[in-house]
């Protein structure tokens, strides 16, 4: 015999949770499944064999889903079919083994806000190509300036976000460093407050990417406040940045 749901069936089944999830969760515990399941009259070991196939996920509690199979059993079963001992594939189907529940969702934690996407990745690495013409994976703080300063961030901004993205204080940025300096910069730029310490998930990303830690900060990382104070223009002032190369690309 068939298993399947028919399309009245369902909606019957679906009455009937909405009734018992007052939270509108999309969850339902086992107790308030096993209350109302025990109203076909069925054994309490039939109803326990019942529950074993139906909470898929065997987290305690029922999805939508995961009712839909029980009720369709358990009313199966009180009108005179065998209980089969496996999940038959037509309600086994409605309950994909790969799509977590709500509550399984719930436990994971929130991914981290200043975690960089692949979209954005790859538009900072095309503009990193754009720098680097050279090809040598390295970029100069006044080459790293130009782009920047058009987020429109004030120097001082700009000045602490190179801080946090030269992690090997050597006045040049990597491709991971100039990830990190444009993820922070553009995240500012749309309202985000800029972190005091490079944020955990940004630093790990320069760590996985062969930073050139050399412990000596690079006499061009020094400020130079003559240069702010006498440019007009609203741009970053390539002193903010570190002195190695301005325009073209260039290799140590």
């Amino acid at each position: 015999m068939s298993w399947a749901v028919s399309p009245q069936e369902a909606a019957q089944y679906e009455g009937y949770f909405t009734q018992l999830d007052t939270a509108r969760s999309g969850l339902i515990s086992g107790a308030q499944a096993s209350s109302f399941l025990a109203m076909s009259g069925l054994s309490k070991e039939a109803l326990e064999k019942i529950w074993g196939m139906s909470d898929v996920d065997r987290d305690g509690h029922l999805t939508r889903a995961e009712f839909r199979i029980a009720m369709h059993l358990a009313m199966r079963v009180a009108r005179g079919s065998q209980l089969p001992a496996t999940l038959p594939p037509e309600l086994a189907q409605l309950v994909p083994a790969a799509a977590p529940a709500p509550s399984q969702m719930a436990r994971q934690p929130p991914p981290d806000p200043w975690a960089i996407s692949s979209s954005e990745a790859a538009q900072y690495d095309g503009y990193y190509s754009q720098l680097d013409t050279a090809q040598c994976g390295i970029i100069s703080g006044a080459q790293a300036a130009t782009v920047l300063s058009l987020s429109g961030l004030p120097r001082e901004t700009l000045s602490k976000i190179w801080g946090m993205s030269d992690v090997d204080r050597d006045a040049q940025l990597t491709r991971a460093e100039f990830r990190v300096a444009m993820h922070l910069a553009m995240r500012v730029a749309r309202g985000s407050q800029l972190p005091a310490t490079l944020p955990p998930v940004l630093a790990e990303s320069v760590a996985g990417a062969g930073a050139r830690i050399s412990g000596v900060e690079s006499v061009g990382m020094r400020s130079n406040r003559s240069s702010h104070a006498s440019n007009s223009t609203g741009l970053v002032a390539a002193s903010d940045f570190g002195a190695g190369g301005v325009g073209r690309g260039f290799c140590n």
